[in-house]
């Protein structure tokens, strides 16, 4: 694959799909399948059921897997560099190009700043909204 986003986005998504199987797994494998057949028997249909149902049932590991895969793309450093170009760099990538290869330690340390709070807001938007109900 030639440098570009997309073999970025391929490359990350071949590298989180493991994760998220790992975590959903056993919710799904758990589930109620009664639920599923409840659902059906009164008319719903496959994608209907999935949606009405199965998501929200399994709301939690969702959520957790989501948080998961986004904290493991975040910290992605090896992988935008080798398969993307520059302007398709993620901002770790850009935190270490600055501190390690231009010696620019105080942008890096503001960069790395931006990525805190960006990734602290996202956690605490996940932990207030993605809760039980």
């Amino acid at each position: 694959m030639a440098p570009s986003a997309g073999a970025v986005i391929a490359a990350l998504v071949y590298l989180a799909v493991p994760f998220a199987v790992l975590l959903l797994y056993p919710a799904l494998s758990r589930m109620d399948r009664s639920l599923i057949e409840a659902a059906r028997t009164l008319g719903n249909s496959t994608i209907g059921t999935f949606f009405k149902i199965v998501i929200p049932v399994n709301r939690s590991a969702l959520v957790s897997s989501s948080v998961t895969i986004f904290v493991l793309t975040l910290g992605a450093i090896i992988v935008p560099q080798v398969l993307g170009k520059p302007e398709h760099w993620t901002l770790s990538v850009l935190i270490t190009d600055q501190a390690i290869y231009n010696f620019n330690l105080p942008f890096a340390s503001a960069l790395a700043v931006v990525l805190l709070i960006l990734s602290g807001s996202v956690v605490a938007a996940v932990m207030k909204f993605g809760g039980e109900k």
